[in-house]
């Protein structure tokens, strides 16, 4: 029984495609920080190319908001 399990969790890490079989998890993680990237990027870009204070409070809210999503919680220890 251990053994069909640990196939069974094997098979569902994977993706599978007619051309290619890719890790799930790696794919996720990957697609997440490279849309982050690109929105703290542009953000970037737009708080140095601003001249007005609307812009830049717009900007700088959604460059905090994804800092701050990848910032871990402090924590009593």
């Amino acid at each position: 029984m251990d053994i069909e399990k640990g196939v069974n969790k094997q098979e569902t890490s994977e993706w599978k495609s007619c051309c290619l079989i890719i890790d799930k998890n790696a794919t996720i993680f990957f697609s997440q920080l490279s849309i982050a990237m690109i929105t703290i990027i542009f953000c970037i870009v737009q708080l140095s190319l601003s001249n007005t204070c609307e812009r830049d409070s717009l900007y700088s809210g959604i460059l905090t908001l994804v800092i701050g999503v990848y910032i871990p919680t402090p924590r009593l220890k």
